[in-house]
């Protein structure tokens, strides 16, 4: 308004200064006198005249886009075009504080604004946290009836299915549910048993209020490194005190069986073959019927070749106490873990008590519930032991001379070694799961009870056969 004032002031004195220029020019020419400085002032004063109408129409522009941008509705356009265009156009002080004073107001607000989001957005998560911590704490005190009763076992296969522990993976549905519960048990440090229990069940549920705990006081490594808890049939790798990921294994189908201590990965091996054990006929590496799978990765016992992890021929054997002391996992998981962990990675294997003498401590949440859980897979496994005892007892020492079905015999790997150098094994295994004993092998050692078959007899349970002429390990 302002510049368009003073252009409309400007105009005028542009047209008046024409009239008198004109005014003087006529004179001149009417009296013949000073005609020259007559036509020379009045060519001046038009020249003039020009200009400021020019200034003028400037002027009025600025105005009508100043006007224009206030009625959008943006002021700081206005005053910007406004300032764009000299004296005629420029702000007074007061004018100039007021600008500088709206946008201060203006970013003031939009702060406020953006913390009153942000305190919304924080109100919102404690209400959803007080609201999980409610549903926790229902959930935690359901029985396993109650459970049932609120969830369809439908639920909980999809719940695996979408935590990722249930796989397609085999044509066998129910293997694939099997692995699924045992995946899930090991994720939160459970007992790996392959019963949906109600903490296996409660650990599915939405909200859930049971965890995996892991305690690390002293890493191997600042990279990874794995335990593998016998207490539990638990294979973690951590990545410095933290867990990657945990995996569910079967170990020595006695305590004794499995070494345990302080080892390191020392060989791999795609599509091992195995040497028979001693007892048995070689079996040629990516064999089906092979017991160490597709995969095996050696402990700097015995020179790599003795105990390992690897895969299985046995696929249900995982999560039980099955093997001749090496460390069995579902063929799908030992292949993902082989490509990710390298030779010389830190493996510290034992039981729950051994493992916390070495600085790690393993349970889930429920500290009750956990250790009745623990109590109770220590006496199964001794249970089973008491049984095979007295059933090599009962038998008698060296009865039985004839050979049985092969078992997984020592679980030595190929690994790229000759079968005769592969040592040989602690006796024959049982046929399948069903309960035929094993008999004495060919090296005279007890056979070992295959996935649920009874214990044949024969020599001490801990010892490994080493092939000719060499010594034993165990």
């Amino acid at each position: 308004a302002k510049a368009g004032g003073a252009g409309v002031a400007a105009a005028g004195q542009a047209q008046a200064g024409a009239a008198a220029a004109g005014t003087d020019a006529v004179g001149a020419d009417a009296n013949g006198s000073d005609a020259d400085g007559g036509a020379e002032g009045g060519a001046t004063a038009a020249a003039v005249a020009a200009t400021m109408a020019a200034t003028a129409t400037t002027a009025a522009t600025a105005a009508a886009e100043t006007v224009s941008g206030a009625k959008a509705g943006d002021a700081r356009l206005g005053y910007e075009l406004a300032l764009g265009y000299g004296e005629l156009g420029a702000l007074t002080p007061l004018e100039s504080f007021v600008y500088r004073y709206e946008a201060v107001l203006a970013e003031r607000a939009a702060i406020a604004e953006q913390k009153r989001l942000e305190r919304e957005e924080a109100l919102r998560i404690a209400k959803e946290e007080q609201r999980k911590a409610e549903a926790r704490k229902h959930v935690a005190g359901l029985t396993e009836a109650q459970l049932d009763e609120l969830f369809a076992d439908d639920y909980y296969v999809e719940r695996m299915r979408a935590l990722g522990f249930y796989k397609d993976e085999f044509s066998d549905d129910s293997l694939n549910y099997r692995n699924g519960v045992i995946r899930l048990q090991s994720s939160i440090n459970h007992p790996v048993s392959a019963q949906l229990d109600a903490i296996a069940k409660k650990a599915l549920v939405e909200d859930s209020p049971v965890i995996a705990v892991d305690e690390v006081s002293d890493a191997a490594s600042d990279g990874y490194w794995i335990t593998i808890n016998k207490s539990r049939n638990i294979l973690t790798v951590y990545n410095g005190e933290s867990v990657h990921k945990k995996y569910p294994v079967a170990t020595g189908a006695s305590q004794s069986l499995t070494p345990e201590g302080k080892f390191s990965f020392v060989s791999k091996a795609v599509n091992p073959a195995w040497g028979g054990g001693g007892y048995a006929s070689p079996v040629a590496g990516g064999s089906p019927s092979n017991p160490l799978g597709k995969r095996w990765m050696g402990l700097n016992i015995g020179g790599g070749g003795r105990y390992g992890v690897h895969g299985n021929a046995s696929p249900r054997s995982i999560g039980t106490y099955a093997s001749h002391g090496c460390v069995r996992m579902i063929n799908p998981d030992v292949e993902e873990l082989f490509e990710y962990i390298p030779v010389g990675t830190p493996v510290w294997i034992g039981t729950d008590a051994k493992l916390k003498e070495m600085g790690v401590a393993q349970y889930h949440n429920d500290p009750a519930a956990d250790a009745e859980l623990a109590a109770q897979a220590e006496e199964a496994a001794q249970a089973e032991e008491a049984e095979k005892a007295a059933g090599e007892a009962a038998e008698g020492a060296g009865a039985g001379a004839g050979a049985s079905a092969p078992g997984e015999g020592g679980e030595i790997a190929g690994a790229g070694e000759a079968a005769g150098d592969n040592p040989a094994g602690d006796g024959a295994g049982a046929a399948g799961a069903g309960g035929d004993s094993a008999q004495n092998g060919p090296s005279g050692g007890r056979g070992e009870r295959g996935e649920r078959g009874a214990a044949g007899s024969g020599s001490e349970r801990a010892r490994l056969f080493a092939p000719p002429g060499a010594a034993s390990e165990l």
